[in-house]
């Protein structure tokens, strides 16, 4: 199997940054919440671009190969500070096209309104924008969310302690995961990502993320980037809310900062649609 660790030391902590490709444009990637194999997931868009791009995987705290239960905090300011100390110490300097995939929009969001210079544009993969999370959050209260996140990390625990129980979640959710059904890893890549998934579904950061979403999207809620130049796909999720719908707020807000916007036939756009991507980006890009 190829080798995907580069650890870089931030913040106290090992982040994995996994860089490929030979472009003059950098594309970083930065992934949604309880992606824990983001190098695997993102796999089938990431190799079809590396004779045009150079590709950087940015790995979280708690994600891949980075270190887990770090205790650093999960705002969106400490997040997009440790990515650009990884790039830094990775030795790949800004400009960076952004390609954030789903709640990882707000990262790009933050990133792009307090660094514009490093940002060149935003290439979002169905990522969420904060007037979507701040609809979602006043219909899903911090207290129940939290209550929430307890109980999902209470039920992955007895998972971790279960081969039964591992043996019945790969069948009921990797399953429906397009990266592992579409034949897009090999065996040895399946086992790997089954092993990662496993091993950082019960990190301390996979849950505080899910606790943070207000108070990030509430730092981001404000941000005037109509100077930065965006791409988004966007799908029909249904967000099981009753008040908001993704695509229509997601779609609404690119508008409203003058950004071009593109149907996405499912949130794992990256596996169900790459060479389409793929295309629209080698075109975006170069404009």
């Amino acid at each position: 199997m190829q080798q995907y660790q580069k650890p870089v030391h931030v913040n106290g902590h090992d982040m994995n940054v996994f860089i490929t490709g030979n472009g003059t444009k950098t594309i970083v990637f930065l992934a949604g919440a309880m992606v824990t194999s983001p190098i695997l997931e993102y796999k089938p868009l990431w190799e079809k671009l590396t004779e045009d791009f150079r590709i950087v995987i940015l790995e979280k705290a708690g994600y891949g190969y980075s270190q887990g239960d770090t205790g650093a905090p999960r705002d969106v300011k400490n997040m997009t500070d440790e990515s650009r100390q990884a790039l830094e110490k990775a030795g790949i300097q800004p400009p960076y096209c952004l390609a954030p995939h789903s709640y990882s929009g707000l990262e790009a969001v933050y990133w792009a309104s307090q660094y514009p210079a490093e940002v060149e544009c935003i290439l979002g993969l169905d990522m969420v924008t904060p007037p979507f999370a701040l609809k979602q959050d006043a219909e899903i209260p911090a207290d129940k969310k939290e209550r929430m996140a307890q109980k999902q990390g209470q039920v992955f625990k007895k998972m971790q302690g279960s081969k039964f129980r591992q043996k019945l979640y790969t069948a009921l959710v990797f399953g429906q995961a397009l990266v592992w059904k579409n034949g897009c890893l090999n065996d040895a890549e399946r086992e790997e990502y089954k092993r990662l998934f496993f091993q950082n579904v019960c990190h301390s950061e996979m849950i505080e993320e899910q606790k943070m979403s207000t108070k990030n999207a509430q730092l981001v809620k404000d941000a005037d980037l109509s100077g930065i130049p965006a791409l988004l796909f966007i799908s029909s999720m249904n967000a099981r809310l009753k008040h908001a719908s993704w695509k229509e707020e997601n779609t609404a807000y690119a508008k409203a900062q003058g950004w071009q916007v593109q149907d996405a036939k499912s949130h794992q756009l990256y596996a169900d649609q790459p060479d389409e991507i793929v295309q629209a980006w080698r075109k975006f890009v170069k404009n």
